[in-house]
């Protein structure tokens, strides 16, 4: 019999560590299990391991956590800055350590230019395509755009 330890992450308020002997998949939907073992690395995954910031939150940790809305709609944010390009390239610039409500967009500042390259850069330049799913998803679920050129073809309409 093979034994493992998890880190079950229940959503959203509970973290508890539970070993384990078998899969994990009948677990409630809002439960996240990450393997604590040293398993070797998937190469068919992108992205990094979050198993670091678990054994030790306080660890150094240089990389930004990046998201997305809809297609080519990327936010990046570092511990201090959240940049946000939309898919009509308007942007938006926040200092959290100054402005952590977010009300007041830098983007159009000259001098923070450098911190919006740098963070620009973390934008991925060829992102997934919405993948097709046969999980029903409610209409605010769906993107309105599949592509950039989508959405400019439909402004010029």
């Amino acid at each position: 019999m093979i034994r493992f330890r998890v880190l079950a992450v229940v959503l959203p308020l509970l973290t508890l560590s539970v070993p384990t002997t078998g899969d994990c998949s009948a677990a409630r939907p809002n439960v996240l299990f990450i393997s604590m073992d040293d398993l070797p690395a998937k190469e068919d995954l992108d992205g990094r391991s979050l198993v670091p910031l678990l054994r030790d939150p306080a660890v150094a940790w240089p990389h930004p956590a990046i998201t997305t809305y809809d297609f080519s709609e990327f936010s990046i944010r570092t511990e201090r800055w959240r940049y946000t390009r939309y898919i009509d390239d308007s942007e938006e610039l926040y200092d959290h350590d100054r402005d952590p409500n977010e009300w007041t967009n830098l983007a159009d500042h000259p001098r923070l230019a450098p911190i919006k390259r740098r963070l620009a850069r973390h934008i991925p330049t060829d992102p997934a395509p919405v993948a097709e799913t046969s999980y029903k998803l409610s209409p605010h679920h769906l993107p309105p755009y599949r592509s950039k050129q989508e959405y400019l073809r439909d402004r010029k309409r």
